[in-house]
C-alpha cells in the first residue's frame, strides 16, 4: 500500500510537470472515459491557470503592456523557473521583477513598480506615526529615522511612469517612493536631491547627516527642513529613535 506522503508527493509532481512523470502516474487510475494522465491534466490545468491568473491580477499594468498572450507565455516560463513555495498566492510574483529584467527587460521597471505596490499593500501596519509635535529637539539631530514598513524606493524608467499616467520630466532613471497610507497605496516620483537624502536616511545615518546632505546656504537649509516636514506630512516616519552608542 502506498503511504499518504508518497501519494501527496506524486500528485504534486503530476500537477507541477507537463507531461506527468511516468512513475508518478503509477498510483492513479483511469477508466473508459479518461486515462489517469487525462484526469491529472484537469488538476494541472487548473493549477497553472490559477497561478497565471494571479500573476495577471498582481501585475495588471505589465499584462496590459505586454498583451495577453505574451504575458501568459512569460508567466508560464516564470512559474517553471520559480514554482510557488507558499500556500497563498500573494507571494507568487516575488521573483518576477528579477525574471523580467532578464526575459522582458523593456518592462522590468514597470514590473518592479507593481511589485513594490503589492508589498506596500500587504506590509504590516506601523506601530505608530511620528508627528512634528512629538519631536524632542534635544535629540533630534542625533537620532535616526525609522520609516514605516510599507515605504520602499524603486528605480524605474519613463515607460513605467507612463503606464500609471504619471507626469514626469525627461530623465533616464526615476526613483519612485511607494508606500501605503491606511488602505491606499501611493507612489511619488522623487527629485534627485530628496532621493539621495532618503537613501541616506534609510541606511540609518543620523538626522543631522541627512540634513547636511543639502547645501549649507540658507536655501539648502530651507529645502532640507521642508523635506523633513513633507516626510512627516506623508506619514513616512514611524519614529525617531536614538542611535546606540558604540
Amino acid at each position: 500500500m502506498t503511504d499518504l506522503q508518497t501519494l501527496q508527493r506524486d500528485f504534486w509532481r503530476a500537477v507541477r510537470f507537463d507531461p506527468t512523470p511516468t512513475d508518478a502516474l503509477a498510483h492513479f487510475e483511469g477508466d473508459e472515459r479518461m486515462s489517469s494522465a487525462e484526469r491529472l491534466a484537469v488538476y494541472r490545468n487548473m493549477y497553472w491557470y490559477r497561478q497565471v491568473e494571479a500573476l495577471g491580477e498582481t501585475f495588471p499594468q505589465l499584462r496590459e503592456a505586454l498583451g495577453g498572450e505574451p504575458f501568459t507565455k512569460l508567466a508560464c516560463r516564470y512559474l517553471r523557473a520559480h514554482p510557488s513555495a507558499r500556500p497563498t498566492l500573494e507571494h507568487v510574483g516575488q521573483f518576477l521583477p528579477a525574471f523580467a529584467a532578464e526575459h522582458a527587460p523593456a518592462h522590468a521597471g514597470l514590473c518592479r513598480l507593481e511589485w513594490a505596490r503589492v508589498e506596500a499593500l500587504v506590509s504590516r501596519d506601523p506601530a505608530q506615526i511620528a508627528t512634528a509635535a512629538g519631536i524632542d529637539p534635544t535629540s533630534f539631530g542625533t537620532s535616526r529615522v525609522r520609516f514605516v514598513p510599507s515605504l520602499s524606493v524603486v528605480e524605474v524608467d519613463s515607460a513605467a511612469l507612463t503606464a500609471y499616467d504619471e507626469t514626469h520630466e525627461p530623465r533616464e532613471i526615476y526613483e519612485v517612493a511607494v508606500w501605503r497610507r491606511r488602505f491606499t497605496v501611493r507612489q511619488l516620483v522623487l527629485e534627485p536631491e530628496e532621493a539621495a537624502a532618503l537613501a541616506l536616511a534609510r541606511t540609518g545615518e543620523p538626522v543631522a547627516a541627512v540634513l547636511a546632505s543639502f547645501n549649507g546656504d540658507e536655501a539648502g537649509i530651507r529645502r532640507a527642513f521642508q523635506m523633513m516636514s513633507r516626510w512627516l506630512e506623508r506619514q513616512w516616519i514611524e519614529t525617531f529613535e536614538p542611535i546606540p552608542s558604540s
